[in-house]
């Protein structure tokens, strides 16, 4: 009686079986969206250099008084961008397309007796340049004078307001703002020695002031002599060593009485350490 029963249950099962197979028993697919990490500009930014500690001369060389203003300052536009050099640079490089008849403006804040060098290339001096002091008020350079360099001191500390103007149609340019860290000798002493940082394939740029008749040394060490070493008068333009030579060490009796420019000249693939040694006797 008990196996009458447990067939039916029997044939049951089998046909629920059998009518499942024909179900379409396929699972939903599940999909797992990636995490992308976004780099935060901390993670993209360049290696950190400590500043070097070299202080600025307290009497300053005298240098060619500036030209009285020419015409009426030109105002900072909210599209100005502001110059800031990384950490132990002495010096920024900017380059850009420049639309025809346009006008791009550059500020930068250079300290009272300190040394301001800007430079622009463009081909076919398509750009010229405009200098205005923001404090002071004084047209430094014109673009009416057609100037694409210009170098001078600043009286006072204040804002500087740099101008690329296009000359004629659509072209390109380089920028080059450079101020020079002052190497300043403690009372008495013959030396100084000067610790650095440098960017790959950069240059740091030191001045010095010193007398003609004066023998000058100059002494650059980094790991693998990486490092190599230009001077030349600020006055003058005379180079006394480049770098293109190979040079890491220079002596000689200087040409005459100016501010010298010292130039440590990366030519490695990644950022070093260097130690610039000057004796002037």
């Amino acid at each position: 009686m008990k196996t009458q029963h447990i067939k039916p249950l029997i044939i049951i099962l089998i046909l629920a079986l059998a009518s499942g197979a024909c179900l379409n028993l396929t699972p939903t697919p599940t999909f797992f969206i990636p995490t992308v990490l976004v780099p935060t500009a901390a993670s993209q930014a360049s290696p950190t250099l400590a500043p070097p500690t070299v202080a600025p001369s307290s009497t300053p060389a005298p240098t060619d008084t500036p030209p009285p203003p020419t015409e009426t300052p030109v105002a900072i536009s909210g599209a100005a961008f502001r110059i800031a050099f990384v950490a132990w640079a002495t010096s920024a490089n900017y380059s850009a397309p420049l639309q025809a008849g346009a006008t791009y403006q550059y500020v930068i804040n250079v300290g009272a007796g300190y040394l301001l060098m800007v430079m622009l290339n463009s081909p076919n001096n398509g750009a010229v340049l405009g200098i205005y002091g923001i404090s002071d008020g004084k047209t430094y350079v014109s673009p009416t004078n057609q100037m694409t360099t210009w170098q001078g001191r600043s009286a006072i500390t204040q804002d500087y307001l740099i101008t690329i103007n296009a000359t004629g149609g659509a072209t390109s340019y380089s920028l080059g703002v450079t101020i020079p860290a002052p190497i300043v000798f403690q009372p008495g002493a013959i030396s100084a020695s000067v610790p650095g940082k440098i960017v790959a394939h950069q240059i740091n740029s030191y001045i010095a002031r010193a007398s003609g008749g004066q023998t000058m040394n100059a002494t650059i060490t980094s790991p693998g002599a990486n490092v190599l070493l230009t001077i030349y008068g600020l006055q003058d333009g005379q180079p006394l060593v480049r770098a293109v030579s190979g040079a890491t060490t220079w002596t000689g009796t200087l040409p005459s009485s100016q501010d010298y420019i010292i130039q440590a000249v990366s030519v490695g693939d990644v950022n070093t350490s260097f130690t610039l040694k000057l004796i002037i006797q």
